[in-house]
């Protein structure tokens, strides 16, 4: 009730009983004092409703879908999100995106949640390298059972050269796992997309990362790290050879400077984040 609509009343019921001085101002002071309190709390909450929005208008939008059985609905929904990721930590999770596009770290499906969280709060990309080889041994466990959930046809075939792969890792042969990995992966890649280099690398750029569902946001993510993987380097180039894994140079450009254990480790990983979402793109409908 406002305070007009409270004068109103006490306008008319003083012509049958002479009310209005005892009931009106006390209805009115009643109705103000609430009224200030409102705006008092609206204004004291509002800076942390500003900010709350402005976070999540960078983070990709959520497509709902009709939530009659919510609980049932809001659960698929959920399992749609990277099991991965620290998620009650919203500023750590923005960093994800360029993390995996501009430098490659594959963040999707593999490493641990503790280990990933541990690469968001790293200041750059050498000491997120850093931290993936100080958890090495974890790494490699990640692998193996991500691996383990792969039964697509075409995957199967290339999984026992993905599975050699995360051995030689293991047993600390860094170039013979860098390479095999690079040419599983290819192989994988290739044959999803079945494009050129080029084309491939505009086909899993994400230009807008607020664009995308939450249904989308775990797959597209792990196809983003394909990009900076495709990188090509020529000894004519007139440019330093890429020191970050290349599938062209770790193909084609063979140099130990590139087969590094950091490049190794990288590999290992993408390979393992690549199988399994490209077999999840195989269950879409």
């Amino acid at each position: 009730m406002t305070p007009e609509f409270i004068e109103v009343m006490a306008k008319a019921i003083a012509k049958w009983h002479d009310l209005s001085k005892i009931v009106s101002p006390a209805l009115l002071d009643g109705a103000r004092q609430i009224q200030a309190q409102v705006e008092a709390a609206r204004e004291a909450m509002e800076p942390a409703l500003v900010n709350l929005l402005t976070s999540l208008a960078s983070f990709p939008k959520i497509t709902v879908p009709d939530l009659t059985g919510a609980g049932e609905a809001v659960s698929r929904l959920l399992a749609k999100l990277p099991r991965n990721w620290p998620m009650d930590d919203p500023e750590l999770i923005e960093r994800v995106f360029s993390i995996v596009q501009n430098e490659g770290i594959p963040l999707v499906w593999v490493p641990r949640k503790e280990i990933v969280r541990q690469v968001l709060q790293s200041a750059n990309r050498d000491e997120r390298i850093k931290v993936l080889l100080a958890h090495r041994d974890e790494v490699i466990q990640d692998c193996r059972k991500v691996l383990a959930e792969v039964s697509d046809g075409e995957l199967v075939i290339q999984l026992p050269l993905a599975t050699s792969a995360v051995d030689a890792f293991a047993d600390g042969h860094n170039e013979a796992a860098q390479s095999l990995a690079v040419v599983v992966t290819e192989t994988a890649v290739s044959r999803t997309f079945e494009q050129n280099y080029r084309s491939v690398r505009n086909a899993v750029k994400i230009d807008n990362w607020g664009d995308l569902s939450m249904a989308e946001l775990r797959l597209k993510t792990a196809l983003a790290a394909i990009g900076p993987f495709y990188t090509t380097w020529f000894p004519n180039s007139g440019t330093p050879a890429p020191t970050t894994l290349s599938r062209h140079v770790t193909v084609h450009q063979a140099d130990a400077g590139h087969y590094t254990a950091g490049n190794s480790i990288v590999a290992v990983m993408l390979m393992t984040s690549i199988f399994r979402a490209v077999q999840e793109s195989h269950e879409q409908p």
